[in-house]
């Protein structure tokens, strides 16, 4: 069995210091910030998906009841629920409706 010489290790001088933080809690400032600035573009994009899709889907009550309904009762819900007319004599305005005064399913 032959041996081999290993060079000689070199001196280890411990573990190099890392980057010095200013404050000790200056890190999780800085997390709780970016992410507090991060619920706007969150909210943002959600709010427009949600627009896009009602708009290309429809009205719910089509989507809902398409199928199970003859088409004269499920114009009849829809013409009850509002969602016939796009453009409506008030130049288009949004109107509120009590949730009392919407149809109710059986």
């Amino acid at each position: 069995m032959t041996t081999v010489a290993l060079p000689p290790a070199e001196p280890t001088t411990g573990p190099t210091p890392s980057k010095k933080r200013g404050r000790g809690g200056s890190t999780l400032w800085r997390y709780l910030v970016i992410r507090f600035l991060l619920i706007f573009p969150t909210v943002f994009i959600l709010v427009t998906m949600v627009f896009v899709l009602m708009r290309i889907t429809g009205d719910p009550i089509t989507i809902a009841l398409g199928g199970k309904l003859p088409p004269d009762q499920l114009a009849e819900r829809i013409h009850q629920a509002g969602y016939d007319s796009r453009r409506s004599a008030d130049g288009g305005k949004v109107r509120f409706r009590r949730l009392s005064t919407l149809p109710r399913s059986r």
